[in-house]
């Protein structure tokens, strides 16, 4: 395979990621929009309903690998990548992952999940067995 063909497979793979984790962010933005109004629905409990600032921060980070592996799962059956042991799939997990965070998608998600995650789009995420259904948690609840 050429250098060309491989840039080209290595984008094409982590697009749907890319796509998926951008569509949160605006999430974000919409919550920091709502506290500049003076008048509108009310507000978030100080951790949008978690117990604490870590336990929301916890889920964070769960809902970041679940929707990784929902993601990585995708790619390998739509790039028909076959591993000879569970070993040699959760090592390309782990390689899908670090290529992520070297192109700082997480640190993005972080901030949006952070600023607008609630019980109820934690569960409804963590339920889902497809990248698509996840992130829709993630914008309609």
């Amino acid at each position: 395979m050429s250098p060309r063909e491989r840039a080209r497979e290595e984008r094409l793979w982590l697009w749907p990621l890319f796509v998926a984790l951008v569509g949160v962010l605006p999430l974000s933005s919409t919550h920091c929009a709502r506290a500049a109004l003076p008048a509108g629905p009310p507000a978030l409990p100080e951790h949008g309903g978690f117990p604490s600032r870590e336990a929301r921060e916890s889920a964070c980070l769960d809902l970041q690998d679940h929707i990784v592996d929902l993601y990585a799962e995708q790619n390998r059956r739509d790039f028909a990548y076959e591993f000879a042991n569970p070993g040699q799939w959760r090592e390309w997990r782990d390689g899908y992952a670090r290529e992520l965070a070297r192109k700082g998608v997480f640190e993005r998600f972080e901030q949006s999940c952070f600023a607008s995650l609630t019980p109820g789009k934690w569960e409804c995420a963590m339920s889902e067995k497809t990248s698509e259904g996840a992130t829709f948690c993630l914008r309609v609840r």
